[in-house]
């Protein structure tokens, strides 16, 4: 886990099958797009982890890993349509600031399927229950 992140250098990167590659920063992402919030189930991908084969590093969580929230955000289409899917895309990837403990262990990466990504439920979270989201869940955004 990175142990100290300058939202002042922060950039989400929109980039790959796209038309117009997107560099934001934290103000690119409060002002230009509209602000949305939903109450949802948040799944850590390490849930289950425990019945992994082979099994992985990491805590060895049962189903568990979960929480509900109410979260502040964009939606992720908006954020795509800015920067124009290329056809033919069929799922959007999704790479954190956190890296591997151990060299061995791969590197967390997460998708959707585009269709999911685009249908206005999934969002760019900054806020969780009122309040930036904590450093320990992604700030300062998932």
């Amino acid at each position: 886990m990175p142990e100290d992140i300058d939202v002042g250098s922060f950039r989400l990167a929109i980039r790959d099958n796209v038309e117009t590659p997107l560099s934001l920063t934290v103000d690119n992402i409060l002002k230009d797009y509209e602000r949305v919030e939903i109450a949802a189930v948040c799944l850590c991908a390490g849930s289950g982890r425990s019945y992994f084969q082979p099994r992985v590093l990491g805590p060895q969580w049962g189903n568990g890993a979960m929480g509900n929230a109410r979260w502040a955000g964009v939606r992720l289409r908006d954020v795509l349509d800015g920067a124009g899917t290329k056809a033919g895309s069929v799922q959007v990837r999704f790479a954190g600031l956190d890296q591997a403990i151990f060299p061995e262990a791969p590197q967390f990466i997460a998708s959707l399927d585009l269709d999911h990504a685009r249908d206005g439920e999934v969002m760019i979270a900054f806020g969780m229950n009122d309040e930036e989201i904590p450093y320990l869940n992604g700030f300062p955004c998932v």
